[in-house]
């Protein structure tokens, strides 16, 4: 059983840009199929290792000493990206310039290998801008394609990091868009289509679902997915209550109903901290630690006695 993973750099689908309307028309196509993770967040962003997003190193560990196997497609602009990956991951890499030219790469590359892994995974690069809207659509429309001709697979389809920061959009310790990305599912059924999740998911989820599955292979799509079900359809677990955050400088703990950051300017500064209340607050902006003291203070004791490695299991 293949399992896809198809992963974008620098998307967000937040900020309401006209230019953005070919990406929103693909999201929403996928939307039709898939269940939508309407507060995927990312625990970690894929700057510097492109697996550091989707698991822990012990995680990854465990997956490749197993007999799954994963095979990596990189699909670029410029022969010159480069990503970070172990050796364990054979990495198929095509550099391709216009959105019609992205979208064939994507399906040659579901189409092309013979090696039969148990996880196929394709990943777009972006520029340093962030993902352009005709690339970004034409990837999210290469995914619906691939469900189109495996009906019968199931299939993620993620943002491993948000677009760059605007500093004069919003006085905030951590953006909103930075860690908030998009997040599907298809989980080899069309029954599970137009499911939407408002319940907070975390990245490093992902790779926890993917092992399971690849584990077991029992879950079954269901026609309805309550908030509190983690990622596939079937699963017992429900997701953590508490994620760990970090983005650059700043470290978050976020709930269900609260973001609490903590941010050094520089190593040797004092941090700065705020509690933003959420869903409310959308993008960060209102700091409420003297409204809730109490939780701000625990939520602050919970972030400092956290260990410095994110659990990939939560």
């Amino acid at each position: 059983m293949t399992i896809r993973l198809v992963t974008l750099e620098r998307l967000s689908l937040l900020r309401d840009d006209p230019r953005r309307e070919p990406v929103r028309r693909a999201a929403a196509e996928l939307s039709v199929s898939c269940i939508t993770f309407d507060c995927h967040l990312l625990q970690e962003p894929a700057d510097s290792d492109l697996l550091a997003p989707l698991g822990s190193a012990a995680a990854w560990r465990r997956l490749f000493d197993s007999d799954r196997t994963v095979v990596l497609h990189v699909i670029s602009e410029s022969a010159a990206d480069h990503v970070a990956v172990p050796p364990e991951v054979p990495v198929h890499a095509a550099s391709v310039s216009g959105p019609d030219e992205l979208k064939r790469a994507c399906e040659q590359a579901a189409a092309a290998t013979n090696q039969n892994p148990d996880l196929l995974w394709i990943h777009v690069t972006a520029e340093a801008g962030g993902l352009r809207p005709e690339r970004a659509a034409a990837a999210l429309k290469a995914a619906s394609g691939l469900i189109n001709e495996n009906p019968d697979d199931r299939m993620l389809i993620a943002s491993l990091s948000g677009p760059p920061p605007d500093p004069g959009r919003f006085d905030t310790l951590l953006s909103e868009e930075c860690i908030r990305v998009p997040l599907w599912i298809y989980p080899g059924s069309r029954s599970a289509g137009s499911i939407r999740v408002c319940h907070p998911v975390g990245s490093r989820q992902i790779l926890t679902t993917i092992v399971h599955h690849l584990s077991t292979g029992q879950a079954e799509p269901s026609d309805t997915l309550p908030d509190a079900v983690c990622l596939f359809p079937g699963c017992s677990d429900a997701p953590p209550s508490t994620l760990i955050i970090r983005h650059g400088p700043a470290v978050g703990l976020r709930t269900p109903d609260f973001f609490f950051v903590r941010k050094s300017a520089a190593p040797d500064d004092p941090p700065r901290t705020a509690l933003y209340r959420k869903p409310e607050d959308v993008w960060n902006t209102n700091d409420v630690t003297r409204g809730f003291p109490t939780v701000a203070r625990q939520m602050q004791d919970e972030l400092d006695a956290s260990t410095s490695e994110i659990p990939i299991d939560p």
